[in-house]
C-alpha cells in the first residue's frame, strides 16, 4: 500500500471510530505515544542517513527560512484576529511545518522521479526534520498552558527543561554519533518508526469533524493558505533568485507545498493547544495536499 493511501485509509477509520463507546481521553493519548515512543526511533534511523553536503545549502536554508516566516505571519495574523494563545501556536507549529517525509518522498518521487529524491531527504532531514524539536518545541513550552502569566526567566527554563526531556532531542544526537549499530535494534525501531503514521493519523481521524466548527474556519484557512500557497511561493522566489538547478528548484517548491505535518499536530495535540485545530489542519491539509502537489508540478 502506498503512504498516501495508507495516511487516507487510516485517517477514515479514525473518523468512523467517532462513533464507537471509546474514551475521550483516547485521541490524546494517541498523540502521547506518537511522541514519546514511536518518533524518537524515527528520529534515530533518520539522524543515521543524513550526508553533510555544501553543494546543497540552498535546499538545507530554505526550510528553516520558511519555517521561521510562516511562524511569525501566523502569529501576526493571529494576534491581530485576537485569536486565544493555545490556536496562534497550533497555527504558528502546523503552518511551518510540513509532511515533507510521509506525503513528501512519495509525491515527489511520482511527480519528479527518482532523481529528485536526493533533494528532497535533504530538504527533510536537515530542514522540516529538525525544526521539530527546535522551533517546533520552542513554540509548544512558550505557549503551553495558554492563559497562565509566567515570567521570561520560567519560560526559559520550562523550554530548556522541555528540550533535555524531550526524547527525540536525545535520538537525534544518539543518530547522529558514529557508533556501530546492531542490526536487530535498527529492526525493533524501524518496526516502532513505521507506527507512527498509522496511529497519528487514526487519532487525527478520531477528531476530524467533516464540517468544522465556525470558529475553526478563519484559523484553518489562515494555516493552510499559508502552508500551501505562501510558502511554495517564497520558496520559488528564493530558488530563482538563487539561480537553482531546475530539478532542485521543482524539489523545494514541491516539499515547500507539502501540507502541515502528522508530527506538528501531535505536538500540538499533546500539550493541548487547540487540539480541533490541529486535526483540521493535518486532516484537511492532507486531503488538498495530495491535490494541490501535483497541480503545483505540472505548472511550475
Amino acid at each position: 500500500m502506498s503512504p498516501v493511501a495508507l495516511i487516507l485509509l487510516m485517517m477514515a477509520l479514525g473518523w468512523l471510530l467517532r462513533r464507537a463507546p471509546l474514551p475521550e481521553s483516547l485521541p490524546l493519548r494517541l498523540q502521547w505515544l506518537v511522541i514519546y515512543v514511536l518518533l524518537p526511533p524515527l528520529v534515530w534511523l533518520s539522524a543515521q542517513r543524513i550526508e553533510w553536503r555544501s553543494d546543497v545549502w540552498l535546499v538545507i536554508l530554505l526550510p528553516w527560512l520558511l519555517g521561521i516566516i510562516a511562524a511569525l505571519v501566523s502569529w501576526l495574523i493571529g494576534r491581530a484576529m485576537g485569536w486565544s494563545r493555545a490556536t496562534i501556536a497550533c497555527l504558528m507549529l502546523c503552518s511551518a511545518l510540513g509532511n515533507t517525509a510521509f506525503l513528501g518522498y512519495p509525491l515527489v518521487r511520482a511527480l519528479l522521479g527518482n532523481d529528485a529524491l536526493p533533494a528532497a531527504v535533504i530538504y527533510d532531514q536537515l530542514g522540516t526534520f529538525l525544526l521539530l524539536p527546535t522551533l517546533g518545541l520552542w513554540v509548544t513550552r512558550v505557549y503551553a498552558g495558554a492563559g497562565e502569566k509566567r515570567s521570561f526567566w520560567t519560560r526559559a527554563k520550562e523550554l530548556v527543561i522541555g528540550i533535555v526531556r524531550f526524547p527525540a532531542v536525545h535520538a537525534l544526537w544518539i543518530g547522529l554519533l558514529p557508533l556501530t549499530t546492531p542490526e536487530i535494534l535498527r529492526t525493533v525501531a524501524s518496526g516502532l518508526a513505521a507506527l507512527l503514521v498509522p496511529v497519528a493519523m487514526l487519532s487525527v481521524g478520531m477528531q476530524l469533524k467533516l464540517v468544522p466548527a465556525r470558529r475553526l474556519l478563519a484559523p484553518a484557512a489562515t494555516g493552510l493558505a499559508i502552508k500551501l500557497g505562501l510558502a511554495p511561493l517564497l520558496a520559488g522566489m528564493l530558488m530563482w533568485s538563487a539561480d537553482a538547478p531546475p530539478l532542485m528548484f521543482e524539489t523545494a517548491i514541491l516539499q515547500a507545498a507539502m501540507p502541515p505535518m502528522v508530527t506538528a499536530g501531535a505536538l500540538a495535540t499533546s500539550a493541548k493547544l487547540d487540539p480541533d485545530l490541529a486535526a483540521a489542519l493535518v486532516g484537511y491539509g492532507i486531503l488538498l495536499g495530495v491535490v494541490w502537489v501535483p497541480v503545483l508540478a505540472w505548472w511550475v
